[in-house]
């Protein structure tokens, strides 16, 4: 359910006591979507979430998907940074700095300048990133930054438990997150220069598409196995516009306005209307992440 869209939605938001998305309930109990292993353990879902993929693996991928995004953000025409993307609002140049906020507020996090906090992780453009090269120029610093970090501490331990602004996670899983986390917007930027009448620069393979899970009667189970997934397959949108990021791709105010809500069955509650249930849209809980970082 999209909470910016729908008035019931927010309400329902509100009555759980939640203040941001997306969140998974049932009954009057939920539980924020940002990491899968609480909504595992939320459903009961006896099934493996840890990453697929090791450190080392996401140290070697993640240089990639950044020089991707710089040569996306090279590309986009100064005229259209102002411009917002459907229905949410949020304007290119906000989102292609993003794309580089998000490396800076894990680097701040892992050299001990900054808490990972929701706040650093989407502050906005200083006044002299105005432009797509600019952004670009902020984007290749940060680049470096990551080599540097990658550089020393590939050999540590990723499994310490460590705090965010979404709760407590471990080193691997704040990694995974972050590394899948870019890739979405880096190919959410690619489809921006589409619509700009461009041809993006060695895109990130993948489209952007909105995942089955979280359209009205669909199992959510299905959303959960693609969460990592759809790194590969691209951003969620809306139907009406793929640019849009929903589900995964954010908790807390990334701005994503999806609620998932599925009744308690041992309440006996009946689903909303809305949202009928599907029972033959149920599929099992599968974990499909080792392509979903795209490879170097």
């Amino acid at each position: 359910m999209n909470v910016l869209d729908d008035a019931r939605g927010m309400a329902r938001l509100r009555a759980l006591g939640a203040r941001s998305v997306p969140v998974v309930a049932r009954g009057g109990s939920y539980v924020f979507a940002q990491v899968i292993k609480d909504v595992a353990a939320f459903l009961g879902l006896d099934e493996p979430t840890a990453p697929a993929l090791s450190a080392p693996e996401l140290l070697d991928r993640y240089p990639a998907i950044l020089a991707a995004g710089v040569r996306h953000a090279r590309q986009m025409p100064d005229e259209r940074l102002a411009d917002e993307l459907p229905n949410r609002p949020r304007s290119w140049r906000v989102l292609m700095h993003h794309v580089f906020r998000i490396p800076a507020a894990f680097l701040d996090f892992e050299e001990g300048k900054a808490p990972f906090t929701y706040e650093n992780l989407v502050a906005p453009p200083p006044d002299e990133l105005a432009t797509g090269a600019a952004i670009a120029g902020f984007g290749e610093a940060v680049g470096d930054r990551f080599d540097r970090w990658a550089a020393r501490v590939r050999d540590e331990d990723f499994s310490a438990p460590v705090q965010t602004y979404f709760g407590e996670t471990t080193r691997h899983e704040l990694l995974e997150r972050t590394v899948w986390h870019t890739a979405q917007h880096v190919r959410q930027l690619a489809s921006l220069l589409e619509r700009a009448g461009l041809e993006p620069d060695r895109p990130l393979a993948g489209r952007p598409r909105r995942p089955a899970a979280y359209r009205p009667g669909v199992g959510l189970n299905a959303s959960l196995a693609s969460r990592r997934a759809s790194v590969r397959r691209g951003v969620h949108g809306s139907p009406a516009s793929p640019y849009l990021p929903a589900g995964h791709a954010a908790l807390r105010g990334y701005g994503c306005p999806w609620i998932v809500r599925r009744p308690d069955p041992r309440s006996g509650a009946a689903a909303s209307p809305e949202e009928p249930r599907r029972p033959d849209r149920m599929r099992p809980f599968r974990r499909d992440r080792r392509a979903a970082v795209p490879r170097p």
